[in-house]
Parts: C-alpha cells; structure tokens; sequence
C-alpha cells in the first residue's frame, strides 16, 4: 500500500512537473520572441506593462508549479512530513486562489468582455493606418482579419469615423476586410474577389455579402474559443483533478507514517 502511494504521489507531481516546465518555456518564449501574443493584446488596448506583467506572472507561476511538484515528489520519496504537510498547504492554498478567480472573473465578466470590445475598436479606430503600413497594429488587424475572415472589431462598421476612413476616402474598409477568391497562408490586394462590391456593401451597410466579412473579429474569435471549448474545459479538470489527488495522496502518506 504504501509503495502504491508513493508512486501515484510520484506520477502525479512528474505531471505537475510537466505542466511547470511548459509554463515556464511559454512565458520565456513570449518575454523572447512571441511578437504575435505582444501584437494582439495590444490590439485589445492592453498596455505593455501589463503585457509583461502577465509574461513574469506565467514564468513565476511556472516556478511555483515546478518547486512545490518536487515538494511532494521529495515527501514522497524520503516520507519526511513536513514535506507532505507543506504540500498540502501550499496546494490547498493554490485551489483557494484559483477559486476566487474563477469566481470573480464569473461575476465581472460582462465588464470585461465589454472593455475588450471597446478598448479594440479604440485601437482600431485611432491606430489602424492603411493595409500598407508596416506598424504593428495595423499588420496585426490585416492579419487577423484575413485570418478570421472578420472586419472590425464589432463589425465593419467601426471604420466609421477612423483615420483610416478619413486618409482613405471611399474605401469604407481595408481589402483585408474583403473576401477572397481563394484559400492560402499570405493574401495580396490581388487575392481579393470584388475589391468595389466589398467597398459598395460596406458604404450601403449590409448585412450579408458575397464581397465582404460582415462579422467582427472580436465575436469571431468568442466564437473560435466556444469551439475549442471542450479542449479548455478537459485541461482545467485535469488540472483540478491533480491537485485533489495530490492533497488525498499526501494526507494518506501522512497517515501512512503515523501506522
């Protein structure tokens, strides 16, 4: 029995090991070279501090989740309790925490949501040049567009008003905005099916069309989350059913050394 437990303490914290190791070579790889991750939230109007905040936060975490999986991979090697006890601690601790995230992001979600959805179509609305730019934002929105095949940030409609409305008179949207004639990696002007329908629809304020992405980038990528839903669902149970394991499993090997 208590070899068993020794082994299942064992699998379950080489897992959490795991899950350390990938965090901490995520948030390394963001804070290094993950250009994409810094241009989409700067889309989202998120700030680069805060930006880096959430990369030390992921490598920080990562560190937790690596040393505290050795903690128990040690208590249950050596027996030592003060191991186990600290474990339990800790990993009791961490379920609290991440309860009350759970449960305050459940109760402000509607703001959330919403300052995302604003704080996009500000940046679009006042940092979105032209589909020849090569600043960051704009090729992030030129991007994500033909990516999502979506305009905007709500809808196309947020061009309205926009510098790129008022320095691109009777364009209405960028050719990014517009649907292609085909399928592939990297679109060109020239890839696009009806660059003056797209632009017509787009003046008329329609809301279908066979030219243009009518649909915003923010509710299309809501809508790629939702599909991937069950895949975040599994790993975030996963996760919980870990570090239940791991808590039940020290408390027995705790109670293992007191026989």
């Amino acid at each position: 029995m208590g070899d068993a437990l020794k082994f299942a303490m064992f699998g379950v914290n080489f897992l959490f090991l795991a899950m350390g190791a990938t965090m901490m070579g995520v948030g390394i790889w963001m804070a290094v070279d993950d250009v994409d991750a810094r241009e989409a939230m700067a889309m989202a109007g998120v700030n680069e501090d805060l930006y880096w905040t959430s990369v030390y936060f992921m490598i920080a975490t990562g560190v937790f989740v690596f040393v505290v999986s050795f903690l128990g991979i040690w208590g249950a090697i050596s027996g030592a309790k003060w191991a186990l006890f600290g474990y339990i601690g800790v990993i009791g601790l961490a379920i609290i925490v991440q309860l009350n995230v759970i449960i305050l992001t459940a109760i402000f979600w509607d703001s959330i949501d919403a300052g995302v959805e604003s704080n996009m179509k500000t940046t679009l609305q006042t940092c979105y040049v032209n589909e020849d730019s090569k600043d960051e934002t704009s090729e992030s929105w030129d991007e994500m567009q033909t990516d999502f095949k979506c305009c905007g940030s709500t809808s196309y409609k947020d061009y309205n008003g926009s510098i790129y409305d008022i320095n691109n008179p009777g364009m209405i949207v960028p050719w990014t905005c517009c649907v292609m004639t085909s399928e592939k990696q990297d679109y060109t002007k020239d890839d696009v099916y009806d660059r003056a329908k797209c632009s017509s629809d787009a003046k008329e304020g329609v809301t279908s069309s066979v030219a243009l992405h009518v649909q915003g980038c923010y509710p299309a990528m809501k809508d790629h989350l939702s599909e991937h839903s069950a895949i975040l669902i599994a790993l975030t149970c996963t996760f919980a059913i870990l570090e239940i394991s791991g808590i039940v499993i020290a408390f027995l090997l705790v109670r293992k050394g007191h026989d």
